[in-house]
């Protein structure tokens, strides 16, 4: 009996169907239909707020009526599936890239993976940096074989848009006007301490980095970085994410 007023509760605020649960409410001077009414509309305004938190740049870039707007149309068919509100609107960048009033802006889907990236980032655990000295004890051989762990805060992004100068514009109010035409980026978002930071990527960088996320060794994630004969020069690369603190362990 309570499972099923509880998912009649819940269709009454999802689907807006209050037939089945309308019954167990205690008559009053209001009528049970506009009561969930209010319920309903409330919980759309708190799911609203969650995804204006998520998604600051995406709301300056469309403005607040129209995020809302956008944001009404998303949580229809995305209600949360659990009480954790930083795990809801991951796939809002995905609903952006099929919401027709946005086709136009062809960066914004990808502007809203970036931010769930930093916001993925800003929250995932803690882990200590790996130390230059870690490196220091390996052979030859080793390189061949041992494998880096990227710290627990990073994360990679990729676009054909220009979606880092666009994000610390709007993010920073430059007011500097950002052109599609600057072409696109590749960024390792990494929180090693208290603040997310943003690193440029060169193409093999990104790859060598993609690899390593997957489980092959350090020297298979050099060889499929530069597969396509592009230089990369792995020594620098290394003491250059070392000093940003993008691992976090050496094994095998």
């Amino acid at each position: 009996m309570l499972k099923e007023l509880q998912q009649d509760f819940a269709r009454a605020i999802t689907d807006g169907e209050t037939g089945n649960i309308s019954p167990h409410i205690k008559p009053g001077k209001t009528p049970a239909e506009k009561l969930l009414g209010i319920y309903r509309g409330n919980s759309f305004a708190a799911l609203t707020q969650v995804l204006q938190l998520t998604y600051p740049v995406v709301e300056k870039l469309v403005g607040a009526d129209f995020f809302k707007y956008a944001a009404h149309e998303f949580i229809q068919d995305n209600w949360p599936e659990n009480g954790d509100m930083d795990s809801y609107g991951e796939n809002f960048a995905g609903f952006l890239a099929g919401f027709a009033p946005v086709a136009e802006l062809v960066y914004l889907p990808d502007t809203a993976k970036f931010e769930w990236l930093y916001q993925e980032s800003a929250l995932a655990e803690n882990a200590k940096s790996l130390a230059a000295e870690a490196f220091t004890e390996l052979t030859p051989e080793d390189y061949l074989q041992v494998k880096l762990r990227l710290h627990p805060s990073a994360r990679l992004f990729s676009s054909p848009y220009p979606i880092e100068k666009i994000w610390r514009a709007n993010m920073e109010n430059s007011g500097e006007d950002v052109s599609l035409a600057e072409g696109g980026c590749q960024i390792l978002l990494l929180r090693p301490e208290t603040q997310v930071m943003l690193h440029s990527l060169s193409a093999p960088e990104y790859i060598f980095l993609q690899k390593l996320l997957t489980g092959v060794s350090l020297y298979e994630a050099y060889e499929m970085a530069t597969e396509d004969e592009q230089q990369f020069a792995l020594d620098i690369c290394l003491q250059s994410h070392i000093l940003n603190g993008s691992f976090s362990e050496i094994y095998k």
